[in-house]
Order: structure tokens, then C-alpha cells, then sequence
């Protein structure tokens, strides 16, 4: 069998199953609480529409990983800072590490941040029958916002100290399940609305050309930003080098592993937008959960496992910020044999605490994010195989031509679709419709 493992490691060829522990680990990357504001967009962009989006999203999500695969096959790579420097030297390193900690720290904070909502909210809704309208924001003072987040972050903080994703491998199969099921309940619910012919009429509204054009980009790149599993792929590739004998054959082994996770979470957001948007039209919210009435169990119930869940999911979204964050203490000082972990995870505990509970970041954090993401799941993939790509492997020219593809997309996300999340964020500066 040929391969293009590197000469000094041992070629791996025995066939292998999927690693359904694995497939569970990255889709917990992708799969949280943001799975419902799928059908928010779908209702802005048309249903048809907003699936023919999601699944072209999740084939070029699959194919910016196998690209990075790819890379980390011939060049036997198992980190995806290393594939950078390999292409770009000390300072493609150190961009690609700032990009990974600063786009997972957003998303961590994104994460533990829901989780207080939605937690405080259940809870509010539990102990009083009644249902605040204006969220957590209503219910309890940024004092006490900031407690809860610390006691949220405590708990989390042991999870945050594992060495590697697989020690967590449980957190994310629980995490993935409930929050399907939480999913289900929901797709039940609006189910239940088409079947009574309660369903309310999609959202028609006329604009300009300015506006339908900022409309499409700013929903395109949510919907694109569901895909973020890029970030946990090669956390994976490390745990399974032992066991797959070199970094080449790990890297194979998780081609099957991404496709069927990509392949879950489409299922998942096509079922939750299609059935989301079709039951509530143009009342949907941008979190469909918040169309629930918590004033009744079963969504109380739902809301505290997405809640729970989202928490739990802080421990694996957060793995690669700390480990980028160590990365740079590894950078600025190479020989010190302190161990500078437990320290990282006290700072970056109490930044979320005090950036969520006390600081307005939307616009910043809509900018960081949203470049964040664009060149790390679809920028950079594309850039580092045209740089380190092997022209003697078969099928070069379709990966060239994807990597090509790829590239014009993630140019249209990072020009086109941040500065609409941006102007999103902003409020009052996006472009106006037409009968405004």
C-alpha cells in the first residue's frame, strides 16, 4: 500500500472503525447551544434556502478539515500551530495560536454565558410560575451575575486542567445526546404547532439590494460559524497517535470520524431550521428556545439540560485556548520546566467573569469571533495545503481546486460576512430596508 507517511515512522495500514468517541467529541464542538439559532436564520433567508446554505456549509467544513488532514499526513503534523509553522515559520505559529486562543476564548465565554441565561431564567421561572421577559439581565444585578458565573466556572475549572480531550471524552458524549434530545423536544414541539395549523407566516419584509445582500451574508456566516469542529480536530489527531502507531495513520483515522460528525450535526440543524422556522415564521427569536413558554415543565426541563450542557461543554470548548495560551508561555520562555497550566485556567476563569458580568464586548467580541473563525475553519485550511501540498499524491487536482474553492469562500466570509455580524452587533448601522 502506498503512503505518504513521513521515512521515519512506521506505516499503519490495518483498516480501523469509525471511533464513535471521537465522532462525539468534535460534534460537541459544533453542537451547542447555537443549534437553535439555526431556525432564526432560516426564517431570514427562506427555508429552502437556508438548507441548501447549511449543506454546502458542512461540505466545505469537511472539506477544510481533510485539507488540514492532508497537511498533517505529509509533513507529519499533529498540531494545527505546528502545520503553520511548517508553512509560514515562527510567525505562521504564533498567528495561528493567537487565532485558536482568542476565537475558543470567545466561544468558551459564548458558551458559560448561556449556560447563566438560561440557567438563572429556569430557575426564576421555576420558583416564581412567572417569566421574565428581559432575561437574566431582569432577574438578578451584574453583582450577583458575576457570582453566579464564578460558582459556573469553578465547576468547570477541574475539567479545564485534563491534559488531553479524551479524559473529557465522557462530558462530550453526554453533552452531544442531551443536547439532541433537547432538540427533539423542541422539533416535538413544532411538530405539534404544524399539526394544530398554528404555525405563524414566514417573514416577507421588501429591502434593498444593500439590505437583502447584508441580510445573506450575516445569516451565511452564523450558519457557517456552526461549524467550528476545525478547532478540536487536532486535539483528536494527538490522543489517537499512540494507538495509531504515527501521526500520518491518526490522521487517517479521523478523515471517517469527521465526515460523520459533520454528517450529524447537518441532520441536526436541518431538522431543528427547517421545522423552526416553518412552525414559528416571522415570530421566531434569535434563540428559538426563548419561544418556549417557561412558564410549562417540559420546556423549563429542556432549557436546564441545554443549560447544564452548555456548561459542561465549557470544559471541551475551552481545551484549545489553554492550550494555545500554554503555547505562548512554551514560546517566551522554552527552558523553564514550570508547569504553567493551573495558573492559565485561574486567569482565563476569572477574564470570563469579570469581561462577561461587568464589560459590554459585543462589538469586539462579534469582530474577534467572527475573524476568528473565518480564517481558522475556512481561511486557513485552504492556505496551508496550497502551501505544503504534495503534487505526486492522487486526486491532487480535486484537493488543489477545493483548496481554491475554499479559499474564495472563507475571502467572502472574512470580507462580506464579519462586518455584517459586526454591524449586527452595533445595532441602528446595518444597512436600512426599503420602508424605513
Amino acid at each position: 500500500m502506498t503512503g505518504i507517511d513521513s521515512a521515519e515512522e512506521p506505516m499503519v495500514t490495518q483498516l480501523r472503525g469509525i471511533d464513535f468517541r471521537a465522532v462525539w467529541q468534535l460534534t460537541s464542538m459544533s453542537l451547542g447551544v447555537g443549534v437553535f439559532a439555526i431556525p432564526y436564520c432560516f426564517n431570514a433567508l427562506g427555508s429552502l434556502q437556508g438548507g441548501i446554505y447549511v449543506l454546502v456549509l458542512g461540505f466545505l467544513a469537511n472539506t477544510a478539515i481533510e485539507r488540514l488532514l492532508d497537511c498533517a499526513e505529509i509533513h507529519s503534523r499533529s498540531k494545527y500551530e505546528e502545520i503553520a509553522k511548517t508553512a509560514f515559520g515562527r510567525g505562521g505559529q504564533f498567528a495561528m495560536a493567537f487565532v485558536i486562543g482568542i476565537t475558543t476564548f470567545i466561544a468558551s465565554l459564548s458558551y458559560l454565558s448561556s449556560a447563566a441565561e438560561l440557567l438563572v431564567c429556569v430557575t426564576y421561572a421555576f420558583l416564581t410560575g412567572h417569566e421574565s421577559k428581559g432575561g437574566a439581565a431582569s432577574i438578578i444585578s451584574k453583582g450577583k451575575k458575576a457570582i453566579v458565573l464564578l460558582i459556573l466556572v469553578m465547576i468547570s475549572m477541574p475539567k479545564l486542567l485534563k491534559r488531553s480531550m479524551g479524559e473529557n471524552a465522557m462530558i462530550s458524549t453526554v453533552g452531544v445526546f442531551c443536547m439532541s434530545a433537547a432538540a427533539i423536544i423542541f422539533v416535538g414541539n413544532c411538530v405539534l404547532i404544524l399539526a394544530k395549523g398554528d404555525n405563524k407566516e414566514p417573514s416577507h419584509e421588501a429591502g434593498s439590494p444593500e439590505h437583502i445582500v447584508f441580510n445573506i451574508l450575516e445569516n451565511m456566516a452564523t450558519l457557517a460559524f456552526s461549524f467550528s469542529m476545525v478547532f478540536a480536530v487536532f486535539p483528536l489527531v494527538g490522543d489517537k497517535v499512540v494507538e495509531c502507531g504515527s501521526v500520518a495513520a491518526a490522521a487517517r483515522s479521523m478523515r471517517a470520524v469527521v465526515r460523520t460528525s459533520i454528517g450529524f450535526s447537518v441532520c441536526i440543524y436541518l431538522l431543528v431550521g427547517f421545522t423552526g422556522s416553518l412552525a414559528y415564521g416571522g415570530e421566531i427569536k434569535e434563540l428559538s428556545l426563548q419561544n418556549l413558554s417557561l412558564q410549562q415543565a417540559l420546556p423549563q426541563l429542556t432549557s436546564a439540560v441545554v443549560g447544564v450542557c452548555s456548561l459542561l461543554l465549557v470544559a471541551i470548548v475551552g481545551f484549545p485556548c489553554i492550550e494555545s495560551i500554554e503555547l505562548f508561555c512554551k514560546m517566551a520562555n522554552p527552558n523553564s520546566t514550570s508547569d504553567p497550566r493551573v495558573a492559565i485556567v485561574c486567569i482565563v476563569a476569572i477574564a470570563c467573569v469579570g469581561i462577561d458580568a461587568f464589560i459590554d464586548t459585543r462589538i469586539a467580541f462579534a469582530l474577534t469571533g467572527a475573524l476568528g473563525l473565518s480564517l481558522g475553519a475556512y481561511v486557513m485550511p485552504s492556505l496551508l495545503y496550497l502551501r505544503l501540498r504534495d503534487r505526486t499524491i492522487p486526486g491532487s487536482t480535486y484537493r488543489f481546486w477545493s483548496a481554491v474553492l475554499l479559499l474564495c469562500f472563507g475571502a467572502v466570509i472574512l470580507l462580506g460576512g464579519t462586518p455584517a455580524i459586526v454591524l449586527a452587533a452595533i445595532g441602528g448601522d446595518t444597512p436600512k430596508k426599503a420602508s424605513e
